[in-house]
Order: structure tokens, then C-alpha cells, then sequence
């Protein structure tokens, strides 16, 4: 417990702010941005509906686990 300190030195702290930065930046590129913009893909495509959208989606994700 008495070693707490060692959080505040300058390169753990700058390891640490790197690493939250890059995790704040993999949630726009993972999966979640994909399957949010899908539905805009879709309409791109020329699909309207959103239930055959979204059983698209589905099948992809189960097919990919």
C-alpha cells in the first residue's frame, strides 16, 4: 500500500494517459461503430428495409463468433 505513489511518476503517467487515450479511440473503430453506421450502408446499397437490415447484420455476427 505504501507504494501508491509510484501512479504519479511522470513516464506511468504518460503510459497510462496513452493507454486510456488509445482505448477511447478503438470504441469509434470496433465493432460498435460498424454495426451503428450499418443501417447507413444499407440504405447506400439500396436496401430499405430495416428489419431485413438488421436480420443481415444479425446473421453476419452470429456467423462471425
Amino acid at each position: 500500500m505504501k507504494y501508491w505513489w509510484l501512479i504519479l511518476v511522470v513516464i506511468v503517467y504518460a503510459v497510462a494517459l496513452i493507454g486510456g487515450f488509445l482505448f477511447f479511440l478503438q470504441q469509434f473503430a470496433g465493432i460498435n461503430g460498424v454495426l451503428y453506421f450499418s443501417s447507413l450502408t444499407f440504405r447506400d446499397v439500396g436496401i430499405t428495409s430495416g428489419a431485413l437490415a438488421s436480420l443481415y447484420v444479425g446473421i453476419t455476427n452470429f456467423g462471425g463468433e
